[in-house]
């Protein structure tokens, strides 16, 4: 089991609009605010994290996955620790900033995503874009 990864969830259990729900393999935290609703499931013995949002209006989601394991030869201390570091700046993130649920058209069908204002600007929180989790 990766305490610290689970740990970062359990940390930010008291903000406003937030949840926890033991599985039996994971630890689901869920975020509502205004009309989005955004659940990060953490595994306990697998260093990996899956992010869900779903508008509650329309029903349309988008979701996204970060694993950390297979891409070197990082000790798994280390990776539990890099994967513990996203998910504390993904979490502060959602938490801190504006939010919004986009939808947009185009040749290859309707593309959902879930943006924060950063910087003056809205990007891409998930799926996640070219900057990763942040």
């Amino acid at each position: 089991m990766f305490l610290k990864t689970t740990q970062v969830l359990r940390d930010n259990e008291i903000a406003e609009g937030v949840s926890l729900r033991e599985l039996d393999s994971a630890l689901v935290m869920t975020v509502r605010r205004d009309c989005i609703e955004v659940e990060i499931t953490v595994p306990y013995r697998v260093l990996e994290w899956f992010v869900s949002v779903r508008q509650a209006e329309s029903g349309n989601h988008v979701e996204d996955w970060c694993d950390y394991t297979g891409y070197d030869a990082a000790p798994i201390d280390s990776l539990a620790d890099d994967m513990a570091d996203d998910l504390r700046t993904f979490i502060n993130a959602l938490l801190e900033r504006p939010i919004r649920f986009t939808s947009t058209k185009g040749a290859l069908g309707t593309r959902h995503a879930l943006e924060w204002l950063a910087s003056g600007g809205w990007s891409h929180a998930v799926p996640f874009g070219d900057q990763g989790v942040a």
